[in-house]
């Protein structure tokens, strides 16, 4: 199944227990799917709960917009990006992208690379799903797996931005 939609009936669905595995949205811009609740200025859809819901039925769970339309794998864009859930916008997925690298920079490798390596930071996640926009990002994806997961200095340097909204509040 796919995992998107009304947060409260995609977790009803799941629960129902007649699906092995989710397509979850799950990236650096929008992790709320791995978490019980967000920061207060924290704004974007709302998945919370979703990959708890899928462990307890022992569901696999597919991260996918793990580059979020290509605003986390690239500055520049193509006017092929597609915003897919509710309570997200161009401007704010730009925005936030924007202020992630603009705190954290390639430390911890390209874009694509960083954006890939929050999904392999996460023990629940079964696969990233990968939406190219460019050939260039399947090779990027390619190294940032080599890479690994994020370091915890990582994931707490990037929870200080949801915890401003990233820099909104």
């Amino acid at each position: 199944m796919t995992a998107l939609g009304d947060n409260h009936e995609t977790r009803r669905v799941i629960e129902s227990g007649r699906f092995d595995s989710a397509q979850v949205y799950y990236n650096l811009l929008n992790p709320s799917a791995a978490r019980a609740a967000m920061p207060t200025a924290w704004s974007g859809f709302d998945a919370t709960g979703i990959m708890a819901a899928c462990k307890k039925q022992d569901m696999a769970i597919m991260a996918i917009r793990i580059f979020a339309a290509s605003y986390l794998a690239s500055s520049v864009r193509t006017g092929r990006e597609s915003i897919l859930t509710s309570n997200t916008e161009p401007d704010s997925e730009e925005r936030m992208a924007k202020a992630l690298f603009g705190q954290i920079g390639n430390s911890y490798g390209n874009r694509a690379q960083t954006a890939l390596r929050l999904a392999l930071s996460n023990q629940n996640v079964s696969t990233a799903i990968i939406g190219l926009a460019e050939p260039r990002h399947l090779e990027e994806a390619v190294d940032g797996a080599a890479m690994g997961a994020l370091p915890q200095s990582a994931l707490e340097r990037i929870e200080t931005l949801y915890g401003t909204g990233f820099g909104a509040a």
